[in-house]
């Protein structure tokens, strides 16, 4: 029942276009501060993530308008929709896998808080990752390590183990870099990161 479902839902969920995301990820910053009625409800009221989840599964367009709001410069906008996807990642992961692509522009990005989500929800997603999606963007995830900002390195290493679980052919290239902490994380605390592994 629960695999009907999800297909159910990965036909009414439109995938984002790569190429134009990667191209347009400033006109989509502009617009998540524009766009008004989503961003007013969600700084007005503590977020129901059941029901946006809901309104998702309808195919009511507002999973782009999380993918966006997690662009915004608002504290809150941004955190509310996090929240949201997060939910979705962990509940019915096949609805955002195919925005696999989106999430994984912003490991790359200058903002430590939006690595920090990619991180978060593409290591969820894996459990749905049937094209092997995780493969090539390994070295890009766990170069996050390598970060003076102890939250984007410490949730690369938090998820490890359930990356490891869904992709065990990369089980050794996890271990050895979690073996090479010390190596890697240029921040100060690698005893902490140490104690993530564990």
């Amino acid at each position: 029942m629960k695999q009907l479902i999800m297909e159910e839902l990965d036909i009414k969920i439109p995938s984002l276009n790569a190429p134009a995301f990667e191209n347009g990820i400033i006109k989509m910053k502009a617009n998540a501060e524009k766009n008004g009625n989503i961003w007013r409800m969600l700084m007005q009221a503590e977020v129901d993530v059941k029901n946006h989840l809901r309104n998702v599964i309808k195919g009511e367009k507002l999973l782009t308008d999380f993918l966006e709001g997690i662009l915004s410069k608002k504290n809150e906008i941004r955190y509310e929709s996090y929240k949201i996807l997060l939910h979705i990642s962990e509940v019915y992961p096949k609805v955002l896998y195919p925005k696999w692509e989106f999430l994984a522009v912003l490991l790359d990005s200058s903002n430590h808080y939006h690595r920090f989500i990619a991180i978060n929800l593409l290591a969820n997603l894996t459990s749905v990752d049937i094209k092997n999606e995780f493969d090539a963007i390994f070295d890009r995830f766990f170069s996050n390590i390598d970060c003076d900002k102890t939250m984007v390195a410490g949730h690369a290493v938090l998820n490890s183990v359930k990356i490891s679980r869904e992709k065990p052919n990369l089980q050794k290239k996890i271990t050895y870099k979690l073996l090479n902490i010390d190596k890697m994380h240029c921040g100060k605390h690698n005893d902490l990161m140490k104690a993530y592994e564990i």
